[in-house]
């Protein structure tokens, strides 16, 4: 409505006087991604939930079937399955194991434990699935499970000192 030649504001909520024609008043409502301006421009509607807010988890890519909310997300190349990519299927090598992010990381006593000492080489059974079954290659004199005793034989009257 013109007001001394300025153009008043009597819209309603969400409405602003339309800068063509004051005796209109035109919605002006903005939605987000995803959102349109539903009936009255009292609120705002979804009509894609794939922009609004992508389901697809873990770099799953969002496909909208039909609006607002029916979706499929594909999983291909992400490590995941599922409705929503969340469900790790990461198979990983003997020696290794699946994190909670989803990725293989070392897991064997060889690797967490290092039970060889004196300078041993830990060695997997490559025949066992068992991450625990391992031996140790001793080097200097060391023998035993894990290369902790002293093999060194000593002249007569000599015996090994702490070092073997």
């Amino acid at each position: 409505v013109f007001d001394g030649g300025v153009c008043a504001d009597n819209c309603a909520a969400n409405f602003a006087p339309d800068i063509d024609d004051c005796y209109q008043c035109v919605c002006n409502l903005t939605c987000p991604e995803g959102f349109t301006v539903g009936l009255g421009c009292t609120a705002c509607i979804l009509t894609d939930i794939c922009l609004a807010d992508n389901p697809c988890q873990n770099e799953g890519i969002c496909t909208l079937n039909s609006e607002p909310d029916d979706y499929m997300c594909n999983c291909t190349n992400t490590n995941y399955n599922g409705t929503n990519c969340t469900e790790c299927v990461l198979e990983c090598d003997f020696g290794y194991a699946v994190t909670d992010q989803c990725m293989c990381i070392l897991d064997n006593v060889c690797s967490n434990d290092e039970p060889c000492e004196n300078g041993g080489m830990c060695v997997l059974d490559p025949n066992s699935v068992d991450p625990n079954l391992y031996d140790c290659d001793c080097v200097n004199e060391y023998v035993g499970m894990n290369c902790t005793i002293c093999n060194l034989t000593c002249d007569d009257g000599y015996s090994p000192n702490d070092v073997c």
